[in-house]
């Protein structure tokens, strides 16, 4: 296991035991990395990890919220570049889909949660590429 989170919230419609984590495939014990891999995924668990089943192919890294769970996902791992997921609460964090950023055809280096109000969030992207130069 690379990272985990308890998933549940107050008002959640699902396993109160349910776990959000990062693993390694075929990795044993804690897993820590500090660069952006294909084979770690992002999976949720209901039994302490007896059972698991991913949800994000690929999610690196994970922010959890009061109501929703933004995860990273490598595009390029040479360039370390990423792309943004998103999955709320409604869905018990297991659907993602791709945040919609206003910049196209840049690759993103990395992602921070800056503030989050009323179900809104803030993030700054910091970019690669010659666009950023």
């Amino acid at each position: 296991m690379v990272d985990f989170d308890w998933a549940y919230k107050p008002g959640a419609d699902f396993n109160k035991y349910r776990i959000v984590l990062t693993f390694e495939s075929g990795g044993v014990g804690h897993q820590s990395h500090g660069t952006f891999k294909h084979d770690i995924d992002l999976c949720i668990s209901d039994d302490f990890f007896k059972t698991h089943k991913i949800v994000l192919q690929g999610g690196n890294k994970f922010v959890s919220q009061k109501s929703f769970i933004l995860a990273a996902k490598p595009i390029d791992i040479t360039e370390q570049t990423i792309a943004l997921f998103v999955s709320n609460i409604e869905t018990g964090y297991t659907v993602f889909f791709e945040a919609e950023l206003p910049l196209k055809g840049i690759r993103d280096k990395t992602y921070s949660l800056v503030a989050t109000s009323a179900d809104q969030l803030w993030i700054n992207v910091r970019h690669s590429g010659t666009h950023e130069e």
